[in-house]
């Protein structure tokens, strides 16, 4: 029976260990379920006029009043235009339902290239909105083309102090389980004494 008792508790040790490990693994890797780009992390397509606008926005959400990045490149109508010098304004429009004006977006064109810009763009009101990109042309003539996004509002409390309060409950369950096994423990010793 004794060497049962020190079976048991290595396994609920391991158990134990192994649920805590999991716990922490979930912990490090979660992220907020909530709305999303039109295009996470990936590169949206956009016609302006005849000129080709790929567009490649953060990875992370946007929330609302925090600064996303993004990355635009235009792709001239003809490849004789690949050395002319284009323009672009990046600006974020409030969509159906979003009480909230325009905002701009900074742009900065990248360093050795006439058709590439990164910047970033704070969103202040949560809702659907639309990146509007104004592309104007060498020759003067400005087209534009709209990214739908939708902005989620800020997290309640920080994603570190939620996971401390959804795990407290796994602190009561140790505490639990270290009482139970010193009771465990007293029983077999009163066992053995009385046998």
């Amino acid at each position: 029976m004794r060497r049962g008792a020190r079976l048991g508790f290595a396994r609920l040790g391991f158990a134990l260990g192994a649920l805590s490990l999991v716990a922490l693994s979930l912990a490090a890797g979660a992220r907020p379920a909530v709305a999303h780009l039109a295009l996470p992390g990936a590169q949206a397509m956009l016609m302006a006029g005849w000129d080709t606008v790929l567009v490649e926005l953060d990875t992370r959400q946007p929330y609302a009043s925090r600064r996303f990045a993004l990355y635009v490149a235009v792709r001239p109508e003809h490849p004789s235009a690949a050395d002319s010098l284009y323009a672009l304004d990046v600006a974020a429009i409030p969509g159906l339902g979003t009480v909230a004006t325009p905002q701009r977006g900074r742009v900065v064109r990248i360093a050795g290239s006439s058709h590439e810009w990164e910047g970033d763009i704070a969103i202040p009101v949560r809702g659907a909105w639309g990146l509007q990109f104004t592309v104007t042309r060498p020759n003067g003539a400005t087209h534009a083309t709209n990214l739908p996004v939708t902005v989620a509002a800020p997290n309640a409390i920080p994603l570190w102090a939620g996971w401390c309060v959804g795990l407290s409950p796994l602190l009561g369950l140790l505490a639990f389980a270290a009482w139970q096994t010193r009771v465990l423990r007293q029983r077999l010793r009163e066992e053995r004494a009385a046998s």
